[in-house]
């Protein structure tokens, strides 16, 4: 974290010298605004507090690239100049966020579909988790969008969560969700790789959880609830160093599948698990998912669990 805060700190200090002697004023200031924030939240934010740093990360990142752009006058406002169309640049980030919306909308409903509710809406949804992207926009949730706004959610989503496909010498898309199904598609399964213990030794198996839940864990294990898999994600050990340098940073978790909220990591040793029965896989988008023994990944299983807002260790417990 102090390595990343440094970065942005010196990457601060660049936007302000690129300003040139013309905007003197505001390159001081910005030189002034970057120590003053630097020096503040060094003493603010604890050593353990990785949630709050990693807020901070995120919103400097986001200053800076504000302060790189010609729409910014000002540095305590954030004035925006006035774009010779007649619009303002912060019209335009609105109707930014406005589309990104509409996408996380977009990306919702087709998840609903494709993973849990293709068959309760009637649509013809093949064993290989395929739907036609003509069936799938018959949805009532996706009224009004195009082939063309299927692909950009496709393309940009981070995740990968879903796949287009055109069958060869027709002209008709199909599109399926990589993993994450309740529906009981034989297709799907077959589409995973199945993973050795010398492939599940190249990864560490991590599984996002919340606080509440995490003493049914604790005792009963990982569920795979009303889906097919236990969901994990699959990091590199040779990108995140071994499980004694937990927790793993979360950029690199968001990136293999956690969500950044987060509150706890569990980390499963998937050779131990298999051993015990679990079956392990890779999803096209390389997620990790197990079918558990009769669906639970047993919590004898587990590595370590480690709350992320301070690094405690809630697994194993030490009596």
């Amino acid at each position: 974290m102090l390595v990343k805060a440094l970065a942005l700190y010196r990457a601060a200090l660049r936007v302000a010298r690129a300003k040139g002697p013309a905007h003197s004023a505001e390159r001081l200031h910005i030189q002034q605004l970057a120590r003053s924030t630097f020096e503040s939240n060094a003493k603010r934010v604890g050593k353990r507090d990785f949630q709050r740093a990693e807020h901070l990360i995120r919103q400097a990142k986001k200053q800076i690239e504000l302060l790189k752009s010609d729409a910014v006058s000002g540095v305590s406002t954030l004035n925006f100049k006035k774009p010779a169309d007649g619009t303002t640049a912060a019209v335009g980030e609105k109707r930014g966020r406005e589309k990104r919306g509409r996408d996380e909308q977009i990306s919702r409903a087709m998840s609903y579909v494709l993973r849990h509710g293709a068959v309760k809406e009637g649509l013809p949804i093949r064993e290989d988790g395929t739907l036609s992207v003509d069936e799938l926009l018959t949805y009532k949730k996706l009224k009004g969008v195009k082939l063309a706004d299927v692909q950009r959610v496709v393309e940009a989503n981070d995740k990968q969560r879903f796949q287009l496909l055109q069958d060869e010498g027709k002209d008709e898309w199909r599109i399926r969700a990589n993993q994450g199904h309740s529906l009981r598609l034989a297709g799907v399964q077959e589409s995973m790789e199945e993973l050795d213990d010398a492939a599940c030794a190249s990864y560490h198996f991590i599984h996002g959880t919340y606080e509440r839940h995490w003493t049914s864990i604790e005792a009963e294990g990982l569920k795979r609830m009303n889906r097919d898999h236990v969901h994990m994600a699959l990091v590199r050990r040779e990108d995140s160093g071994d499980t004694s340098d937990l927790p793993v940073d979360i950029d690199l978790l968001s990136r293999a599948g956690i969500r950044r909220g987060c509150e706890i990591l569990v980390f499963v040793d998937a050779i131990r698990a298999r051993a015990m029965g679990c079956r392990f896989y890779r999803s096209a988008n390389d997620v990790g998912l197990s079918d558990g023994i009769e669906g639970v990944v047993p919590s004898t299983a587990f590595v370590r669990a480690v709350r992320r807002r301070d690094g405690a260790v809630l697994y194993p417990t030490i009596n």
